[in-house]
């Protein structure tokens, strides 16, 4: 047994000092022999320590307070791993660069403030080098040449400012290159990248880098990840691309990319396992059949194979790729048609299909029902015709169908009820006859129904409110339903939003039906009603009512703007107007729509459309990278480890960027984290929804 000496001994012990260890995980460092104590490796033959490895093994925050000095007492140490601990916000240690032979320096997802030092450049030793998900900022440090060993050096999903230095391409043995998520910008040129021969991982994403090379430049390195969404790639087709044959990660997302895609490109595209284009202004047809390769060893434990070519100008047949792809979006673009019958050839481990906003025509093929693996269809906004095929019904573990704006006629399949999983139901805007099946009441995950702009029938079912108890969002507005409102819909706790606008419906409005509560929005056409429409109401407050709001200034109670007002009793457009109010991030918003006027209630789901496209890509990738760590890639799909998360949250965690229903879309605020720009983001909406 190796007995560690008595001068690292006591240098950990001091270390230990200045920890707050809430989770006990130091609770070994006791006794004399140190290098038995968690976390810490001795040289068996000098018995000096050679590693600290403090990761925290936890989801929790782990670890916190002062990284002390008595570190550089350990002369001869090779590994720190301080990783996934929070240390509030402290700035990087300088006397790191005391520690001479220091190999590896991981401070990832550890609360880290401040800039990088620039003192770090001089551990001449160090060959990796991890500093991702902190909170850093300023530039990255000009002074990186004595760090000519460095084999990783990754700063991804910072503050990081300034622009990429230059020097960076003299680091030779630089392998993994990773400046991805933060707010860099400027020109990246050839002299980046001159002696990176051994480069094998380049993310750029999520910054504003221009690259800037000539046509004919051959790169140095062979990537196998290759990063660059959001970067300023085009307009041409980045002809380098053809001189990477390793190729097995590439993503040119909205990297500013024009044209045709060159035919040389499908050449080496039979080699990458994840392939991603959205967002440029990429034209033509694509060929059929797309070709990816099988996942090679080490990428298969890192990504399965996707397809995102949304928001694009493609055209001609919609084209499907060989057997063992996984994730497919070409939504957002030109392409007609029908939907292949052969797409049950994708095979059981297919799970995610959008082909919305096309100009796709025909019958949903009922051999789609084959792909039993499914956990997402969408379909919307296309011209799609016929019925629903009852066979989607087989598709057991599908989370989310989406088939909103075609022309889909015929009755809902009572094999719908068959999908126990399903959490967001979309077949508005189509031509559905028939009554609500009663199948529909065995979806008891069901947070979102939306049935709305048909030409349904019958009753509206009272097991709606006894059996979906997550429905957060009910749409059934401009049918032929009939009957009464039923009050079990008031036994839905956790509705937030409740259209039932442009239906002829009997009786009265359910008095147990939402409970108002809060400020009322005295903006734009609510100013328009007069106090009496808020009666009955105990717990609204502010104007038009004379009832102030908790901390408002009593001078300013009840104030009221001289408009022209409209009396509740007006029955020439309106048939119930009936708004609840409740807070959601501390913000009003309303949540049961009941109005005949279809412009009002347009109008707040137009609204909410848009704050959901700009907020939901950040908040949802927010997400993302907090639940999957190290997987900074923009799928949901990126990290099989989080598979858990994603059976979960699929309605949230989709390809977000093809314009989702609003209002799902917006529940994507509640996973937001609580750092500087999601305050900014949130404070831009609430801003906004106080002029609804």
């Amino acid at each position: 047994m190796v007995d560690c000496l008595k001068c690292g001994r006591e240098a950990l012990i001091d270390f230990k000092t200045g920890l707050n260890d809430p989770d006990k995980l130091l609770s070994s460092w006791q006794g004399r022999n140190c290098c038995q104590w968690w976390g810490i490796y001795c040289d068996n033959r000098t018995r000096v320590v050679v590693s600290v490895n403090l990761h925290n093994p936890h989801e929790n925050s782990g670890m916190s307070g002062e990284i002390r000095s008595s570190l550089t007492k350990l002369k001869s140490l090779r590994n720190l791993d301080l990783s996934s601990n929070s240390f509030m916000g402290i700035p990087i240690a300088e006397f790191f660069h005391s520690l001479k032979k220091l190999q590896y320096l991981n401070l990832e997802n550890s609360d880290l403030g401040g800039k990088i030092p620039s003192i770090l450049g001089n551990i001449s030793s160090l060959l990796n080098l991890g500093l991702s998900r902190n909170e850093l900022n300023g530039t990255l440090p000009f002074n990186l040449e004595n760090l000519s060993k460095l084999s990783t050096l990754d700063v991804s999903s910072n503050h990081l400012t300034g622009s990429l230095p230059s020097i960076i391409g003299q680091l030779s043995e630089l392998s993994v290159l990773d400046v991805s998520f933060n707010h860099l910008y400027g020109i990246v040129s050839e002299s980046h990248f001159s002696k990176l021969t051994k480069l094998e991982t380049l993310r750029f994403s999520s910054s504003s880098l221009i690259l800037k090379v000539g046509s004919n430049w051959i790169p140095p390195f062979q990537v196998q990840v290759l990063e660059m969404s959001s970067c300023h790639v085009g307009p041409p087709f980045p002809a380098w691309l053809q001189t990477q044959n390793e190729l097995g990660f590439l993503d040119l997302s909205n990297a500013s990319i024009s044209g045709l895609i060159p035919n040389w490109f499908w050449d080496i595209s039979s080699d990458i396992t994840w392939l991603n284009f959205s967002f440029n202004q990429l034209r033509g047809p694509i060929p059929y059949p797309l070709r990816l390769s099988p996942i090679p060893y080490p990428l298969r434990l890192s990504f399965p194979e996707s397809i995102d070519w949304s928001s694009n100008l493609f055209e001609g047949p919609l084209p499907l790729p060989n057997p063992g792809i996984k994730a497919l979006s070409l939504s957002n673009n030109q392409f007609s048609g029908p939907i292949p019958e052969s797409i049950d050839k994708l095979g059981e481990n297919f799970t995610f299909l959008s082909l919305a906003s096309n100009q796709l025509t025909g019958e949903i093929p009922p051999s789609i029902g084959e792909l039993q693996g499914l956990k997402i269809i969408d379909l919307s906004k296309n011209n799609l015709s016929g019925s629903i095929p009852s066979s989607i019904g087989r598709c057991y573990q599908l989370n989310v169908l989406d088939l909103q704006t075609n022309n889909l006629s015929g009755v809902i399949p009572e094999s719908l009820g068959q999908l126990l999983f399903l959490e967001t139901l979309y077949l508005s805007n189509n031509m559905i006859s028939g009554e609500i099946p009663l199948s529909l009441q065995n979806l008891l995950s069901l947070e979102t129904l939306d049935l709305g702009s048909n030409k349904m029938t019958g009753y509206i079912p009272s097991w709606i409110g006894r059996d979906l108890k997550f429905l957060r969002i009910l749409s059934l507005r401009s049918n032929a339903f009939t009957g009464e409102i039923p009050t079990t819909l008031a036994d839905l706790k956790h509705l937030q939003v409740l259209d039932l606008a442009e239906i002829l419906l009997d009786g009265e409005f359910p008095a147990n039906l939402g409970n108002p509560q809060g400020r009322i929005p005295f903006v734009g056409h609510l100013t328009t009603f007069e106090a009496s429409c808020f009666a009955d109401n105990p717990n609204l407050c502010g104007a038009p009512l004379d009832v102030e709001c908790p901390g408002d200034n009593s001078t300013n109670a009840g104030t009221k703007e001289k408009v022209s007002s409209r009396s509740c009793n007006d029955d020439n457009k309106w048939f119930y107007l009936a708004i609840g109010l409740g807070f959601a991030t501390n913000i009003l918003v309303p949540s049961l729509i009941l109005a005949t006027k279809k412009s009002w209630s347009d109008a707040y789901f137009g609204f909410a459309e848009k704050v959901a496209d700009r907020l939901t890509p950040w908040a949802c990738k927010t997400r993302w990278i907090d639940y999957c760590g190290h997987a900074r890639d923009q799928h949901p799909m990126a990290n099989s480890a989080c598979d858990e998360e994603v059976a979960a949250r699929w309605d949230c965690l989709l390809f977000i960027v093809e314009g989702r229903s609003c209002m799902e879309s917006v529940r994507c605020r509640i996973g937001l984290d609580k750092g500087e720009r999601g305050g900014q983001e949130l404070g831009v909406i609430e801003k906004e929804l106080e002029g609804i």
